[in-house]
């Protein structure tokens, strides 16, 4: 750490990791380099050592002078002869001296938990990056750079927090005691700020250190409670998704891709607004298996007091029992069709319900835009199967329409054949 007038200038950062992750390492350091600059970063991954150079012993003096050590954790890595008997041991001695901070990084995924420095961690409160301990390597990222940009978003705030008012390290042990245990208890301090968890400020409290004990305390029962209201929220969106009958399978996902969206001039059948046929490219996304039902709409309309079907809205002429028109009670329509598709909403009110949804789950729902709703009926990447109906070329077997309802009205959902992406009723139940 280098010091102008008492402000750094500098800090050195120290890459530990396995021959095995240099790929990930070179992705990472991309990132870095990004920052490096603004954030005053001097970065050594090994990869500089000079023809000539005595490795080991470069590696040992680079590992001692860094004040933030960055561990890329993975099988390979725990697996290394030279890592477990020569760098760890280092790394986590300079870290319980108060000397440098460890940043873990889950590359890919492995049982870190269950090593000598995984109990470590424990004890330290060293929490991992990416956030939620989710390996680098792994599926579920939007692109290949959003893991390393997190990671280095996490290894930012880490830093700030450790190096917040931060003196150098002396490197002879002080004389006085008084001093030594204040020394003791703002680095212990840094430490347990550096990974804010009730953890990490329990074993500050636990450590016997006193200086910001009023304040660890205060942070702990601020984070109980933030535990305790997500806890709550989600045993309110356990419950709400049983009761909506919602499972792991109610969203299916939806592939990226490529397709032809409207219809040529030939289709006589289309209207001229679907034409011309042209490509349209879509990012991934999911839709639910089947369509919303009168059920969980009414779940939506009883808690929230929000306009319920036309055909069941007091006042409106629509209405199955006090109302002029007897559209839809010729159709049947009831409170008891439970698993029938919701029919009589506005555009407005489905929104609605969207955003309701979304605020009880957490989770972002929304319409899909009349592209996304084409290209999931036509089957997703399998469009080009060129089926005129969604998932076959017999309507009887993928929909409900006048014909084989006798014009009565809507059926239970998921009762024809589903389409090429295991959506249900595309081509009709209204």
């Amino acid at each position: 750490m280098e010091l102008t007038n008492g402000e750094i200038t500098a800090l050195n950062i120290f890459i530990a990791f396995a021959k095995e992750e240099r790929t990930e390492r070179d992705h990472l350091l991309r990132q870095m380099n990004l920052v490096k600059v603004r954030e005053r970063w001097n970065i050594w991954a090994a990869h500089e050592i000079k023809a000539g150079d005595t490795w080991n012993e470069e590696i040992k003096e680079r590992l001692s002078t860094s004040q933030v050590v960055i561990l890329l954790m993975s099988s390979a890595f725990f697996n290394s002869e030279y890592i477990e008997k020569v760098e760890l041991p280092a790394i986590i001695k300079q870290h319980r001296e108060g000397y440098s901070l460890i940043v873990p990084v889950l590359v890919k995924q492995c049982h870190w938990k269950d090593t000598d420095f995984g109990d470590y961690a424990k004890i330290g409160t060293l929490q991992a990056l990416p956030v939620g301990e989710k390996p680098i390597v792994s599926k579920g990222w939007d692109s290949e750079d959003e893991p390393y940009a997190e990671v280095v978003a996490g290894i930012k705030k880490a830093v700030k927090a450790w190096t917040t008012d931060r003196q150098p390290p002396k490197k002879t042990r002080p004389t006085d005691d008084d001093s030594l245990s204040r020394l003791r208890d703002e680095a212990a301090w840094k430490l347990a700020c550096a990974m804010p968890s009730v953890t990490a400020y329990e074993h500050y409290l636990e450590s016997s250190f006193t200086l910001y004990a009023t304040e660890a305390r205060e942070r702990i029962i601020a984070l109980e409670t933030a535990n305790m209201q997500e806890r709550i929220r989600e045993k309110e969106t356990e419950r709400l998704m049983t009761i909506l009958g919602f499972s792991k399978d109610s969203m299916m996902p939806i592939p990226a891709g490529t397709f032809r969206m409207g219809s040529d001039d030939k289709d006589e059948d289309a209207y001229s607004r679907e034409k011309p046929a042209h490509d349209v490219t879509l990012r991934a996304f999911s839709m639910g298996r089947t369509e919303v039902t009168i059920a969980q709409y009414l779940i939506f309309c009883d808690e929230t007091k929000a306009n319920y079907p036309e055909w069941l809205e007091p006042g409106n002429k629509y209405h199955i029992e006090t109302g002029s028109n007897d559209y839809y009670k010729q159709k049947g329509m009831s409170r008891e069709n439970k698993n029938h598709p919701v029919t009589g909403v506005s555009w407005d009110d489905a929104v609605a319900y969207c955003r309701w949804l979304s605020q009880k789950t957490g989770k972002n729902y929304r319409l899909p835009t009349e592209a996304e709703w084409e290209y999931a009926a036509r089957g997703g990447p399998k469009w080009t199967d060129g089926y005129k109906y969604a998932g076959s070329n017999n309507i009887d077997e993928v929909a409900w329409y006048t014909k084989n309802t006798n014009d009565t009205g809507t059926r239970p959902v998921a009762g024809k054949k589903a389409n090429q992406l295991g959506l249900y009723d595309m081509s009709g139940n209204v």
